[in-house]
């Protein structure tokens, strides 16, 4: 591109001359942080912030100022891209300090709005900050009565939308003084504060990142996590209602580990021993692994008598 060049040109003939002088005549070039591999890395055009636009639909209360509402997509002269922030907390137990997330934070956003002659914008926003909280009674109303989904477009240099994010449960939380002066010959803009819940990014890659992720999820939450250890606590629970998960030295009774009665033990059911084959007992004939071992079962401990070892 034009303006990578032109911005590199000079450094990269000062330091090809620089290399001649010192070596008398030899180029030396590193293989590693060339500038022309740093141009070269540019394949793309860089994101432009002026190029972006806001849709902001309103409420169904606010149908009345529908009129005013139009022109916003076009009078939004600056905004931001939200962040997002969690909030830490610090531990130690041994060694550093770790900081550990547990709530996620997300930023007021501003929109600067070009007003009209006629001071529509101006008279929009009193409209909507005074349905929130009407001056006649100061209730204020529920949420869902004034809040909207505000969205944010960012376009690339060919007017191609290339992000975009939603701002759900959005409302204006305040506006600001507009200063008069007859020495200012410019024109009015209105800052608006709005409050959101969170905000999501629209693309293909983040819906489709979301969709594995709760996949993931649900798996989880029937395994009780993912490892070796999650293994073991679905397993003690007797996973899927069926039979216990395997490890890596192959399928063994969880009462070997943790001192724990899996659920076919409690039920006085066959386990998944009995289901391999790995023991003489047919599976018609329930027997539980304490029997299998020569010892009494969970119901003897109980002070109860087992029929089948009577």
């Amino acid at each position: 591109m034009a303006w990578i060049d032109e911005l590199f040109s000079v450094p990269e003939r000062l330091t090809s001359q620089i290399n001649q002088t010192l070596t008398g005549g030899i180029s030396v070039r590193s293989t590693k942080g060339r500038i022309s591999d740093f141009k070269s890395s540019f394949v793309k055009d860089l994101a432009r912030p002026s190029r972006f636009d806001v849709l902001l639909p309103i409420p169904f209360a606010m149908t009345p100022y529908i009129s005013s509402s139009r022109s916003l997509q076009y009078r939004c002269e600056a905004t931001q891209l939200p962040g997002r922030t969690f909030a830490t907390t610090e531990q130690k137990t041994y060694g550093p300090i770790e900081k550990h997330p547990y709530l996620t934070t997300f930023n007021d956003i501003d929109l600067t709005i070009i007003v009209d002659d006629d001071m529509n914008q101006k008279v929009f926003f009193d409209a909507w900050l005074n349905y929130i909280n009407p001056q006649y009674n100061n209730n204020f109303r529920y949420r869902d009565e004034y809040s909207t989904t505000l969205t944010v477009n960012q376009y690339d240099v060919t007017n191609e939308l290339s992000y975009s994010i939603n701002l759900y449960n959005a409302y204006p939380v305040s506006i600001n003084q507009m200063d008069l002066n007859w020495n200012d010959d410019g024109y009015h803009r209105l800052l608006v504060t709005f409050a959101y819940s969170f905000w999501k990014n629209n693309s293909l890659q983040a819906l489709g990142m979301e969709f594995i992720d709760q996949g993931l999820a649900k798996f989880t939450s029937i395994a009780d996590g993912i490892g070796p250890q999650a293994a073991i606590a679905g397993a003690d629970r007797g996973l899927a209602g069926e039979i216990d998960l395997p490890t890596s030295g192959g399928s063994i009774d969880p009462t070997l580990y943790e001192g724990g009665l899996d659920n076919w033990d409690l039920m006085g059911d066959a386990d998944n021993w009995d289901r391999q084959g790995q023991v003489g007992a047919p599976y018609e004939e329930p027997v539980d692994n304490f029997d299998l071992q020569g010892e009494y079962d969970n119901w003897d401990l109980m002070g109860e008598s087992d029929i089948r070892n009577e």
